[in-house]
């Protein structure tokens, strides 16, 4: 399984995070450092572990667009799952992570996913369509304090063969794609959120992001129902951080990584 590792101005706690995952049998990894200035990459180096590589870009892709990058990479290296895990995640867990890499790849589990006990978010428009994808769901009643866009995550290489790539950044979404393709959806981890020990975020960027989970959210349900895709809900336009998406630098990257395959 490929490990996949977004990276942006994580100097301080990328070595701890690699640490982890190469602790729990992640192997190989590939950190896709974007628009780093803080030396991220040279820390990833200085491990001097030959099982993880870097993927440097020098602009920043904007939040999971680089899940995207990785998507491509796992593609074009034929690996039959892949798994994400962020750069910023220092708590250990490696007694979660390392039993979900086993079963996922034992299972063949199409999109494996962690319960970290978040049922409620601090907006109402994301609440409510978030149980209402959910609800519209076959497995919907695993999911259960899970989000898409929360925690670890991992695919097979026959999801992401059948969904756009454009959508592995937009992580609710593929939960609509692999219930309309009948594939095989698990949650295979339980902690609770605040053991992965993300990195405090400005609120300004909190908003703007939660707005972006939002709109994702409401493309999701227009792939479930087969409708034409919205990011609009109750009169609102939810954008936030989906603005600073950078699909041109995805489209380049997915160039190069082909070009080298």
């Amino acid at each position: 399984m490929l490990s996949i590792v977004p990276a942006y101005n994580e100097a301080g706690r990328i070595v701890r995070a690699l640490r982890i995952l190469r602790a729990s049998g992640a192997d190989p990894v590939i950190v896709i450092a974007n628009g780093c200035r803080d030396g991220t990459e040279w820390r990833v180096r200085s491990l001097g572990d030959p099982r993880v590589e870097v993927l440097v870009w020098p602009h920043p892709l904007g939040i999971d667009i680089p899940r995207a990058v990785g998507a491509a990479v796992a593609l074009a290296r034929e690996v039959p799952h892949a798994l994400w895990y962020d750069g910023d995640w220092i708590g250990d867990v490696r007694h979660e992570l390392r039993p979900f890499i086993r079963k996922v790849e034992h299972f063949d589990v199409d999109l494996a996913l962690w319960d970290l006990g978040v049922d409620q978010f601090p907006d109402p428009a994301l609440n409510h369509l978030w149980n209402k994808l959910k609800n519209s769901l076959p497995f919907g009643n695993r999911l259960e304090g899970v989000h898409p866009s929360l925690g670890p995550v991992a695919l097979s290489a026959r999801l992401l063969r059948a969904v756009p790539l454009s959508d592995v950044a937009k992580p609710p979404t593929l939960l609509a794609h692999a219930a309309r393709l009948g594939m095989r959806v698990e949650v295979l981890a339980r902690c609770p959120l605040a053991r992965l020990a993300s990195a405090h975020r400005v609120n300004g960027h909190r908003r703007a992001v939660l707005e972006a989970v939002t709109g994702d959210t409401m493309e999701a349900l227009c792939i479930l129902n087969n409708r034409p895709r919205t990011r609009q809900f109750a009169g609102n336009l939810y954008i936030g951080a989906h603005r600073e998406r950078r699909w041109d630098h995805l489209a380049t990257l997915v160039q190069f990584i082909r070009g080298g395959a």
